[in-house]
């Protein structure tokens, strides 16, 4: 029973505690870089920045890692001097770490060849002597040896696949600054190196503000190609606008250009707003995006753009309006605000009649032209009033006129929206000038 008791605890314990994993138990040492066709004012501060970068990354995956100054105060000075020779020679180095209790080595040689450099990373085994594991990068510039020595880290501890084989494709355009597409994927902003591009053919398209640039390149392994795209203004291409119900007015980027179904022969690639409007009818209003591209692949068949346009519930022989809101002097905002409601008749397509109240005791007639009438409408007002200043108080008759302003929705049951109208108004009783701001919700008929 004690036998079992204890077997049944050690395992317990054994599921309880964390394992040691390898990472935890191994040692590596991360030693200098050398440099070849580097400048001399420029490889001790790139080796130094990549070997603490590589030795970062190391600590990050979970070893103990020996930096270049624990190296030297371990080794003798003649040791350093054999470590400086070692290189490449397995033998040597599995001598040197074992003479510093280490695992493994992890070492590396930066070298450029014309605007390219190329970074070779190395794992030796102590126990066996041998190379675990090789990698060799290339990037376009030293801004990009940082990515390409944390590939290379992963790629020795088996995090990351080898892209060995793989081309680099260094790309410039003119003028910079356009996003670039690697078989219609988009991997950034010119000028950029893209690493690991498979070998074969690849598209690699430059789009930047109406501009475009497209180049066909065959990449190879281990290759460094080098393109630059000069970017132009794409070709235009043509456009059909169909609609349904047909007979639709048709307003490209904001100008009248016929009535459905209608071709434009010449629009340029990028995005465009297509507006529709037809009487009974709620418009239709969009932003498209035309594509060269597609317009090529098509065998330069005119784009199509359709829209349905859904007609509006029911349609009046006038325009009837409600506007409800409340109204207040501009001198006596601390003396509160009137409610206000008025139903209206729309007649002309611009003009407007109204009859209102506004509380506690008046009555007022408005009239109002609309300058402009969209979405957002502009127009002038005009009114006059009758009632009491207050209840039981005097009698008063006011005239006056201003500005109306208001913005508009279009629903099916009608246009829903918002209106301001700010007036200069007459009072006869006392012979003033008052101020009169009304904010109101309006809810047109069609």
């Amino acid at each position: 029973m004690r036998t079992w008791f204890a077997c049944l605890c050690g395992l317990l314990l054994e599921t309880a505690l964390p394992s040691r994993t390898w990472a935890q138990t191994s040692k590596i040492a991360v030693l200098d870089f050398t440099a070849a066709g580097v400048e001399d004012g420029q490889a001790k501060d790139v080796t130094t920045n990549l070997v603490n970068l590589v030795a970062a990354e190391v600590g990050r995956l979970g070893f103990e890692v020996i930096s270049t100054a624990d190296i030297n105060a371990m080794l003798s000075y003649e040791k350093q001097k054999d470590l400086v020779g070692c290189e490449e020679n397995t033998t040597c180095l599995a001598e040197i770490g074992g003479a510093l209790g280490v695992d493994m080595l992890l070492g590396g040689s930066l070298g450029k060849l014309g605007d390219t450099y190329t970074l070779s990373l190395s794992l030796v085994d102590i126990k066996t002597g041998a190379v675990k594991k090789r990698f060799h990068g290339e990037a376009g510039d030293t801004t990009l040896l940082s990515s390409t020595a944390k590939r290379g880290v992963a790629v020795l501890f088996g995090k990351e696949e080898d892209r060995a084989g793989f081309g680099t494709v260094v790309v410039k355009t003119d003028p910079p600054g356009a996003n670039l597409f690697l078989d219609e994927v988009e991997v950034g902003v010119s000028p950029t190196t893209l690493d690991n591009v498979r070998p074969g053919e690849h598209s690699i398209e430059a789009k930047q503000a109406g501009l475009s640039g497209k180049v066909i390149i065959e990449v190879r392994s281990e290759s460094i190609e080098r393109i630059s795209i000069k970017l132009q203004t794409s070709p235009p291409v043509k456009l059909k606008i169909i609609s349904s119900p047909p007979e639709a007015s048709v307003f490209f980027d904001g100008e009248a250009v016929g009535q459905t179904p209608v071709i434009l022969p010449e629009v340029r690639a990028g995005k465009h707003r297509v507006r529709l409007e037809m009487e009974e009818h709620l418009p239709s209003d969009e932003v498209i995006t035309v594509s060269y591209d597609e317009y090529e692949k098509g065998g330069r068949v005119p784009i199509k753009y359709e829209a349905t346009l859904t007609r509006k519930l029911f349609v009046l022989p006038v325009e009837l309006v409600a506007v409800v809101g409340s109204m207040a002097e501009i001198d006596h905002l601390g003396d509160g605000v009137s409610f206000t409601g008025e139903v209206a008749v729309g007649f002309l397509d611009r003009w407007e009649v109204g009859l209102g109240v506004t509380l506690p005791i008046a009555v007022y007639l408005s009239g109002r032209f609309w300058a402009f009438k969209k979405v957002v409408e502009l127009g002038a007002v005009a009114r006059v009033a009758a009632g009491k200043a207050q209840p039981g108080g005097v009698d008063f008759v006011a005239a006056g006129g201003g500005l109306a302003l208001g913005w508009n929705m279009d629903t099916l049951v009608g246009r829903v929206g918002l209106r301001w109208e700010g007036l200069a108004v007459w009072e006869d009783t006392w012979g003033t000038v008052n101020f009169p701001v009304t904010l109101a919700v309006v809810w047109r008929l069609p």
